[in-house]
């Protein structure tokens, strides 16, 4: 009995021992599973499928937002928070794992989580060890809702490419590496009249013919070297020519390695012909405004010149001698005349801006000469209506000038003519300042303003375009074209100013104007003849008396007068007379070579 205790106590020790060693394996073993961050569960099961044993990490709790300990090692309690939808999908990994031994399972699905949130979680499983009866299945279970969240947004944005790969009025496609196609959406069949899969293998030259396809293969080999090109260009489509706007890119792998390139292309044939027809509509229109501008040019200079002659005409009459009545009636003739040549000229010079044959004279001239007749031109209509003409010029603008000193003082008549027009009474002020200069060209500023019945807000806008007036009764208490602010403004403009105004309704108004000119190089006595010209308020003064010609000088003097209408030669012929001069009259002259001088 001795020896079987101690033979008995040895193999308890031996039992414990291996018993220990067990446990501090299990605990590890638990350890080590804890430490995984996947789901590690163990499911047993009878022959008949019934269940008898399981495991369960711990993480499962984590994962789910549970407290530890929740679901401990029952599955039913985890069944429990499978999305009701998706538990038929882990209870067949279940079943068939025990029924196929060895052979691995898998499944997606969702599970609740405790805060109500869904995740969703991969499980494998396969059954691995058979004992008797009793059969155990192995599995892990991991959270892929990052994964599947990632993978429906790139199904969802699949779709909706496909949706607009498929509904694109434009051609959309691939091609390879090749150059061949390798998928085309609907709108490129409905363009060729074929399928999908009869394009896709084609290329170029199968489609639009040699001589088109060699050039989009130009175009796709720049692409397939980088470049992403657009352009437009025509090519021929079941025999029609269309012209497309075209956009290529080429399609890049993960490494930027280059494997073919995508491209859409718009139809915009029908735009290229309205385009066209657009061209044509508008070339045909500026050919029109152009031949009308030059018959409008051409019949104002057909009218000038018989006018002119009434004009002179009148003018000799008038100073012959009449009696008071006669006098009166030539004089109305001199005035309807003259103002009718006014008009004329304007339409003369609109006509030669909107043909673009206006050419600016470029003259050396004096400012001050040239104020000073415009003045002088501007005075007498002044006065007449008993207003204050004053023309002020500021000390520091330079007299000496080149540029256009007729269209400048055509300028100046135009809005000092306007000022004295709507100005019943006070005063017309001509201002002239420097705005800005350098070494070779000065911008001045010229302004001119009234005391007169000024321009209403809403109506300022429109006033320097051709034939604008206020209002019908400005027409007919005042008369005029409405063409003098719209020719200033384009002379402004050929001189590189611009023009404005500011005026009040009822109080006066103050148009203005600037223009570059160069500066003539500085000459000796130029300051004092200037300081001569100017006072000391900047009023222009009264030139000293021109000098004049002997009688003895005038008989040795002829004048030749070329003029090819037959009335102006007698008006001029006339004139030259009447100032002592004697006038020999031509139609032409023929030139004259240097050896026959």
């Amino acid at each position: 009995m001795g020896n079987d205790i101690i033979d008995r106590t040895q193999t308890q020790e031996e039992l414990l021992k291996a018993l220990q060693a067990a446990q501090s394996r299990i605990a590890q073993h638990e350890q080590a599973v804890s430490m995984i961050s996947d789901i590690v569960w163990r499911y047993d099961a009878n022959t008949k499928g019934e269940h008898v044993g399981s495991y369960i990490s711990p993480i499962a709790d984590r994962m789910l937002g549970l407290s530890a300990g929740t679901i401990g090692d029952s599955f039913e309690k985890y069944f429990s928070y499978i999305h009701p939808d998706d538990l038929p999908v882990m209870q067949k990994i279940l079943s068939e794992g025990i029924r196929t031994f060895g052979k691995d399972k898998t499944a997606e699905y969702r599970m609740r989580k405790a805060d109500g949130t869904t995740l969703w979680v991969l499980s494998k499983g396969s059954a691995y060890s058979q004992s008797g009866d009793r059969v155990t299945v192995f599995g892990t279970t991991s959270e892929i809702t990052e994964r599947k969240l990632v993978e429906e947004a790139r199904l969802e944005s699949e779709k909706r490419f496909r949706a607009v790969f498929e509904t694109a009025i434009d051609s959309i496609f691939i091609k390879d590496a090749n150059l061949r196609y390798i998928q085309a959406n609907a709108a490129m069949e409905r363009l060729f009249g074929l399928s999908s899969s009869e394009i896709i293998g084609k290329t170029d030259d199968d489609l639009f013919g040699k001589e088109a396809g060699t050039h989009v293969r130009e175009m796709d080999l720049r692409v397939l070297a980088g470049e992403i090109i657009e352009e437009e260009h025509t090519k021929p489509v079941n025999g029609v020519s269309y012209t497309f706007h075209v956009i290529k890119s080429p399609m890049r792998e993960s490494d930027g390695e280059i494997t073919g390139l995508c491209g859409i292309a718009r139809d915009i044939t029908d735009r290229k012909h309205a385009e066209e027809e657009l061209k044509r509509t508008r070339d045909a229109a500026e050919d029109a405004a152009r031949a009308k501008s030059e018959f409008l040019a051409n019949m104002s200079h057909e009218i000038r010149t018989p006018l002119n002659g009434v004009i002179g005409m009148i003018g000799l009459l008038l100073d012959m001698d009449l009696n008071a009545e006669q006098h009166e009636y030539a004089q109305i003739a001199h005035i309807s005349g003259e103002t009718l040549l006014y008009l004329i000229n304007d339409i003369l010079d609109l006509s030669k801006i909107e043909a673009r044959k206006l050419e600016l004279e470029i003259l050396d001239f004096d400012l001050c000469s040239t104020l000073k007749d415009t003045a002088d031109l501007l005075a007498i209509s002044a006065h007449e209506k008993g207003l204050e003409l004053v023309c002020l010029v500021d000390p520091e603008v330079p007299s000496l000038l080149r540029g256009d000193p007729g269209r400048l003082r055509q300028i100046l008549v135009n809005l000092g003519g306007n000022a004295v027009k709507f100005t019943d009474n006070g005063e017309i002020v001509i201002r002239v300042r420097l705005e800005s200069e350098d070494k070779r060209n000065v911008t001045i500023r010229f302004s001119v303003s009234d005391t007169g019945i000024g321009i209403p807000a809403n109506r300022q806008d429109g006033l320097f375009s051709p034939f604008t007036q206020l209002d019908g009764s400005t027409t007919r208490k005042y008369g005029g074209t409405g063409l003098g602010l719209a020719i200033s403004k384009q002379l402004a403009e050929l001189m590189g100013g611009r023009i404005g105004l500011e005026s009040v309704e009822g109080k006066g108004s103050a148009f203005w104007f600037t223009a570059v000119f160069e500066k003539q190089p500085a000459r000796s006595g130029s300051a004092d003849e200037m300081s001569a010209k100017i006072g000391g308020e900047g009023d222009i003064e009264p030139s000293a008396a021109e000098p004049t010609i002997s009688e003895n000088d005038k008989r040795k003097i002829r004048i030749l007068v070329v003029e090819d209408n037959p009335v102006n030669q007698k008006v001029a012929q006339a004139m030259i007379r009447m100032m002592g001069f004697r006038a020999d009259v031509v139609a032409k002259v023929r030139k004259l070579s240097m050896s026959s001088r």
